[in-house]
């Protein structure tokens, strides 16, 4: 007598921004120069840029999926992964585009954007490789060196996303350097911390200028998509043959 047993196996990607930032480098890496204002609303023209991040409005949804691949926030700020995206605008790089096209087979509109056209920098391949590799060797050594390299490789995304720094924190080890500190930042100085009645010590919060920050957000988005697609990959896969998934 044969007994069905149902099965369920744990994924966990390694490395998972890491491995964003390998895959970006074989399609050419980060996006080199500045944004270009779009023009062109063309499908056909975006194609043969290197890179762009753009407003659409989704027209239909031709494939509807089990696990679906888009989503949007709801009015209490709830992201709700859904089929039901007709009429609905959607703020998406080339990654994601391209993968909405493939996994729900949309139809859409380009309402406005960037591009870039200068080409794209693969560096980041080779580096993030040799970081890997080198955590690979300290962990079998058990070297606790390793989870630096771990936060080296996850920062690499991580600082690229910075929302603007808006407070500075300055130390200063006696009630003279303090005074003077604040003379000379007072238009800037919000608060002075007193440390403790015995070392004199204190730590001064200043506000920073934030117009004066930056980031680099277009890549940061790229290698959330590049993560996101390789999710998507595998769960396209297991919805080809009828296997669920649970997130």
């Amino acid at each position: 007598e044969c007994i069905m047993q149902d099965y369920i196996n744990d994924f966990d990607a390694v490395s998972l921004y890491p491995s964003a930032m390998k895959r970006l480098a074989e399609i050419g890496g980060f996006l080199k120069g500045t944004p270009k204002v779009l023009e062109d609303l063309s499908y056909d023209f975006l194609k043969r840029q290197d890179g762009y991040f753009v407003k659409i409005k989704v027209n239909s949804v031709g494939t509807r999926l089990n696990f679906p691949y888009m989503s949007y926030m709801d009015e209490d700020g709830v992201r709700q992964f859904t089929n039901d995206m007709e009429g609905r605008i959607m703020f998406v790089d080339k990654i994601s585009l391209e993968d909405y096209i493939k996994f729900h087979n949309i139809t859409f509109d380009v309402i406005q954007g960037y591009y870039f056209n200068e080409g794209r920098n693969n560096k980041i391949g080779e580096i993030i490789e040799g970081l890997f590799n080198e955590r690979l060797k300290k962990k079998e050594e058990k070297n606790p060196i390793q989870a630096v390299y771990k936060l080296i490789m996850n920062s690499a995304y991580g600082k690229t996303l910075l929302r603007p720094i808006e407070n500075s924190l300055c130390v200063v080890d006696s009630s003279n350097k303090m005074k003077q500190y604040v003379v000379k930042y007072f238009d800037s100085v919000q608060e002075v911390i007193p440390l403790s009645s015995k070392n004199n010590k204190y730590v001064i919060k200043t506000k920073n200028a934030i117009q004066q920050h930056e980031n680099l957000c277009h890549v940061g988005i790229e290698i959330l998509s590049m993560s996101k697609r390789i999710m998507g990959e595998l769960m396209y896969l297991a919805e080809i043959y009828g296997l669920e998934i649970y997130y």
